[in-house]
């Protein structure tokens, strides 16, 4: 599942914004942090809810005022990361986890914060292409490209 929320994140966001200063790196982080956060509260909620991105790009719009562009642009992919892991996750199909906290006594739904083993390897399979392409479209297999994406974060294609 790291595999198919990094990668297929990291792709989507290189086709919709098609930016050569968007970190990579930053995206695949924040595509995991609801996963996260979810699997150290023990159920679906925080992780998957649409306050977390919400708050989250609130603080870092916050706390970057008078600060560097790079480091308001590096903590905005994080966002991007938690905002793509829901969509790809289907979050907001269960509404109960999507509008949390202000769903707090309405009965909640069983979600399972992991899905079925066939599902699982299926999602990371389909990571596993969406990283070949990755490579193939930033030519991480050059040592130099690769070098570059390792300390920058960033993809790019001549």
């Amino acid at each position: 599942m790291l595999i198919y929320l990094t990668c297929i994140s990291a792709i989507i966001t290189y086709y919709i914004f098609t930016s050569r200063g968007i970190d990579y790196r930053a995206v695949a982080l924040g595509s995991i942090l609801p996963t996260a956060i979810d699997s150290l509260i023990g159920h679906a909620s925080l992780g998957h809810s649409f306050f977390l991105p919400v708050a989250a790009l609130v603080i870092v719009m916050l706390a970057t005022i008078g600060r560097t562009r790079m480091v308001r642009r590096r903590l905005l992919c994080v966002v991007i990361g938690i905002f793509m892991a829901l969509v790809l996750e289907g979050t907001f199909l269960h509404e109960s986890m999507w509008w949390w906290p202000s769903n707090i006594g309405h009965t909640p739904e069983t979600i399972s914060l992991f899905p079925s083993l066939g599902v699982w390897i299926i999602r990371d399979l389909l990571g596993v292409i969406a990283l070949y392409v990755l490579i193939a479209i930033g030519e991480l297999y050059k040592k130099d490209r690769m070098r570059e994406f390792l300390s920058t974060g960033r993809i790019t294609s001549d």
